[in-house]
């Protein structure tokens, strides 16, 4: 044979071995392509519901000690003695009046001094700053 027919028929060959590579590599690549998404799909979805899980449990518990500090409130013999002897200040749109509930003594100190204390945060800095 000549040198021309066996390059030819060894490209023929390469050529037909590489189809048959291809096409028997080809199906594997595609199943093993949706295997691994499907598999992410399910991590992701796994992750997701775990995070919800947690951000659920956290909104949970702060419901749940909000819950109980109203309850505290709501029962507190101070705040039950609370009437409309109280200054209000709610409705005040005069910025230079301040709150003056040390002057004015008797229950309305004793429930400020109570939400005073309530607001301190752990170094003993008041959370707000008012004038009294």
């Amino acid at each position: 044979m000549t040198q021309k027919k066996i390059q030819g028929i060894r490209l023929k060959l390469i050529a037909n071995s590489l189809l048959l590579i291809l096409i028997a590599v080809l199906p594997l690549g595609v199943i093993l392509n949706a295997t691994v998404q499907k598999a992410l799909l399910k991590d992701y979805f796994s992750t997701s519901e775990q995070q919800i899980e947690t951000a659920n449990e956290a909104i949970n518990l702060y419901q749940e000690a909000i819950d109980k500090d109203i309850k505290m409130l709501a029962t507190n013999s101070l705040i039950l003695k609370a009437d409309n002897t109280l200054t209000q200040y709610m409705d005040n749109t005069d910025t230079k009046k301040v709150m003056t509930p040390s002057r004015n003594g008797g229950i309305e100190q004793e429930i400020f001094l109570f939400f005073e204390k309530l607001w301190k945060d752990s170094s003993g800095n008041s959370l707000y700053s008012y004038r009294h």
